[in-house]
């Protein structure tokens, strides 16, 4: 994994996209993959922590148009820059008003949002119980731009700079919802709580919220609480 460098390299600037598609609310799913959008010139705006990150989305339709037509996570937008973080944002629906079903995924460069992907593979998921209200649309933003950002890195100076995967928002068919945080190595028990507590501070919460961090083979056991 990446540590951290004396120096950095460079970028390649890429032009930015016409607009932003929203991926949520679709009348049809295409029988072909759309082209995804790049969005963002680190040359001219604020910089990610990574290359860029790679929108994923699955939804479903409102009950109205045949709530059984779902479709499987997919690319949808790529982001190189901070504002262009908040160009997508501000496309999406809310996470507030989506339906039960939807999954935003937010991922480091081209590391997809399954647990065979090689960044995955030996990682895990910090779980985030959080209620259904308002305030779901500014944590989900919150935790966004705190990971593309780093900071929910840990600060060690031997820590993998890529150690944060992805962010994760479920809204599950029974009603609950999670926010989920993917990491990389799930036995550096060090860098899992340092990520935790940053979690922690981005999203102010509270003491008595409970963490946890379960590997992604081992069916939700937790392997470690914060």
């Amino acid at each position: 994994g990446r540590r951290r460098p004396a120096a950095t390299t460079p970028r390649t600037a890429e032009p930015p996209p016409r607009g932003v598609q929203r991926p949520i609310g679709r009348r049809r799913r295409p029988t072909a993959a759309l082209p995804v959008a790049i969005d963002g010139d680190p040359s001219k705006e604020t910089a990610l922590d990574s290359d860029h990150w790679t929108f994923w989305g699955r939804g479903q339709r409102p009950p109205e148009r045949g709530s059984k037509n779902a479709w499987a996570s997919e690319p949808l937008h790529k982001i190189r820059t901070a504002e262009a973080f908040f160009r997508l944002h501000g496309a999406l629906e809310k996470p507030s008003t989506l339906g039960n079903g939807a999954t935003y995924q937010l991922f480091r460069n081209d590391v997809e949002p399954t647990w065979e992907d090689p960044s995955n593979a030996n990682g895990g998921e910090w779980s985030i119980p959080l209620e259904r209200s308002a305030d779901l649309d500014d944590q989900w933003k919150r935790l966004c731009l705190a990971a593309i950002g780093g900071q929910l890195t840990p600060s060690a100076e031997d820590a993998d700079l890529d150690e944060v995967c992805g962010c994760s928002l479920s809204l599950k068919k029974g009603g609950s919802l999670r926010l989920g945080v993917w990491t990389k190595h799930r036995t550096d028990e060090v860098s899992q709580r340092a990520v935790a507590e940053n979690i922690r501070r981005v999203l102010s919460l509270q003491k008595e919220v409970a963490l946890t961090y379960a590997p992604h083979d081992s069916k939700g056991d937790a392997l470690y609480t914060s």
